[in-house]
């Protein structure tokens, strides 16, 4: 209501963050489709602002990650493209993890070759930035490696999905958070029923 309230004063500069913050509560209310209709109308607003592109990116950001939620992934996959020519070239985290968002719009198509080219090249961007002692960068580093455990689970292919925990095993211990500690023992079961799936077939 606030937000709209500044918008019909023509106040859009003042307006856009509470349309922000209104899509952040539907969202977490999984009021889905109010979440879009407020990061729309935030969106809508971009022109009428003077934002750096880094706030553009984010709004669009936060309503391509809301169109996957809403299993429209081919539209987010637009909105991702989008968001990379508003990014600050400098921040090389931020654009793996729009790569890696992009990535997974492809995997939930099905189509994983496209899909793991794109987790290959947004690990090689990542590669160029410095691995600073904050857990930014192994955050965006796992980010990408679960993402790939995913494509090779549905594709059954086994051997790499158990190189890639064994390459994984070292690094999450010391550097995982604690979520991240349990989505990898989670992929481990996962391995461990598919073997015992094939081998009682």
């Amino acid at each position: 209501q606030i937000a709209g309230h500044y918008a019909a004063g023509a106040l859009p500069a003042q307006a856009l963050p509470f349309y922000q913050r209104a899509a952040t509560v539907a969202r977490q209310l999984f009021a889905l489709q109010a979440a879009r209709d407020h990061l729309q109308r935030a969106v809508d607003l971009l022109p009428l602002v003077r934002v750096e592109s880094s706030m553009a990116a984010q709004v669009q950001e936060a309503q391509a990650d809301l169109l996957v939620l809403m299993g429209q992934h081919e539209k987010a996959r637009a909105l991702y493209a989008a968001i990379a020519s508003l990014m600050p070239t400098p921040d090389l985290l931020w654009q793996v993890q729009i790569q890696t968002k992009l990535a997974k719009t492809w995997s939930a198509a099905h189509d994983y070759p496209q899909a793991l080219a794109l987790y290959d090249a947004a690990e090689a961007l990542l590669n160029t930035a410095p691995r600073p002692v904050a857990p930014a960068w192994w955050h965006a580093w796992f980010a990408i490696q679960f993402a790939r455990t995913d494509v090779y689970y549905f594709q059954a292919r086994l051997p790499e999905l158990t190189a890639l925990l064994t390459r994984l095993q070292e690094p999450i211990q010391q550097h995982g958070s604690p979520m991240q500690q349990m989505d990898y023992y989670h992929v481990q079961a996962q391995l461990r029923n598919r073997q015992e799936r094939f081998r009682t077939s």
